[in-house]
């Protein structure tokens, strides 16, 4: 025999891998064999050598499974945990509670899963503490759910209707169209404050260090008592100027409006929030200065939260007289419909990227001294014009689209304690705590 012959052979010989795992072998021997050389050693009619030259199954296989090393056969006695119509019941369960704010998490559903199959009285492999990670996890994708960051909002944003914001886009166009404004983006606007304090700087974020080592400390560098910005925007993707409010007094120092533009305003007030006089004031000077060249042209519209702050009846005058109308959106729906919503969040990230890299070059500390300058580079990475007209159309108010406004805020009402509808889930009352 040549030598291309004996290894043709030796590689037609040659074990296969499994196709389902290939780091295995291929059994080259049937279930069959390997029972019957089994049964033939328990019985003690053959010895494993016999036995494994006989039936053509390796010697240490058969000892093994004689020592009952492995399984020969399938598990019996149990079933799966949840019959069809209860896992149906149970995926019905978890859309109704969380349509309405009561969203399930993998504790509350493993609990749930041990209230049915207690009181079925079923027999199954469960554990005594609950389904495995495993069994949730294919149940989760069998029935196109997954678990996702919840997002944790007041007992009054919940209340939120469709029937109230629709209201809202009824009263914005009937005064676009009464007063010639439908289509003139730089004329509506929205303005809203949001604050910055020690907590602006990100507690969580990643660093680099040494392996190891347990713990790494960072400095802190943003030591700024609370302060707040108004901010307001056009439909049109515009950035107006900003007015911050310290807490107590101005900064003292002689730079600190350094790199700042010229047309900022500035107020202060004990707490660092927005209080009727600086609203007051800012309203006057949108007014009499921002908004002036506009306004002698024509009426212009005004979108702000209702907070009691932006209610004094000398700023409501002060818009009448220059023809600016005022449009308060609903109780609690800001987070929804309000445009510069959509941004601050980005805003404050931008804030803290700033004043981290601010911090790494100069050493200093982020105060009020410090902080206009950083507020400017933030709002001018933050506020582009894209990101402005995005966040409009987001919040559906330009161009004015209801089907914009993102559903998953808008709750259905509901009842945790009523009996729950039809079909969802026999167990309507369980211990989850």
């Amino acid at each position: 025999m040549t030598r291309k012959k004996r290894e043709r052979r030796k590689k037609r010989d040659r074990p296969k891998r499994c196709p389902k795992c290939p780091h295995r072998l291929e059994k080259q021997y049937p279930e069959k064999a390997l029972k019957d050389a089994v049964t033939a050693v328990n019985n003690k009619t053959m010895t494993i050598y016999r036995a494994s030259k006989h039936y053509k199954v390796p010697s240490s296989t058969i000892h093994d499974h004689a020592k009952k090393k492995y399984r020969t056969t399938l598990k019996g006695g149990t079933g799966p945990l949840l019959t069809p119509e209860e896992e149906n019941s149970l995926k019905n369960l978890i859309n109704w509670c969380a349509n309405r704010g009561w969203a399930l998490n993998s504790r509350m559903l493993k609990e749930y899963v041990k209230a049915v199959v207690g009181r079925s009285r079923r027999k199954t492999a469960m554990k005594p503490s609950g389904p495995s990670d495993n069994w949730i996890n294919k149940f989760m994708t069998k029935h196109n759910l997954s678990f996702k960051g919840g997002e944790t909002v007041s007992q009054g944003k919940t209340k939120v209707s469709m029937a109230v914001l629709t209201d809202l886009h009824t009263k914005l166009r009937k005064f676009i169209v009464e007063n010639g404004i439908e289509g003139c983006l730089d004329r509506i606007i929205n303005a809203d404050e949001t604050g910055f304090s020690k907590e602006t700087q990100k507690k969580k974020e990643k660093v680099i260090s040494q392996v190891g080592k347990s713990r790494t400390i960072r400095r802190q560098y943003f030591d700024l008592e609370h302060t707040t910005a108004m901010i307001a925007t056009t439909a049109a993707g515009e950035t107006l100027p900003v007015f911050l409010i310290f807490k107590d007094t101005l900064p003292d120092h002689g730079d600190w409006l350094d790199g700042v533009p010229k047309s900022w305003r500035y107020g202060t007030s004990p707490t660092g929030f927005m209080n009727a006089d600086l609203y007051t004031k800012w309203m006057d000077w949108m007014c009499s200065t921002v908004l002036k060249p506009k306004l002698r042209r024509g009426p212009m519209l005004l979108i702000i939260d209702n907070s009691s702050t932006h209610m004094p009846l000398m700023a409501i005058d002060i818009a009448r007289e220059h023809g600016l109308g005022n449009q308060t959106l609903p109780a609690n729906s800001s987070h929804i419909v309000q445009p510069n919503d959509k941004i601050y969040n980005h805003l404050k990230n931008k804030v803290s990227e700033v004043s981290m890299n601010f911090h790494w070059l100069t050493n200093q500390t982020i105060s009020k001294r410090w902080f206009p300058k950083v507020l400017n580079h933030a709002i001018k990475a933050a506020f582009t014009k894209k990101v402005v007209l995005d966040a409009w159309e987001m919040s559906s108010l330009s161009p004015q689209n209801i089907d914009k406004i993102d559903k998953d805020y808008i709750l259905i009402d509901g009842n945790r304690n009523v009996q729950f509808e039809e079909g969802l889930l026999n167990v309507t009352s369980c211990e989850l705590f």
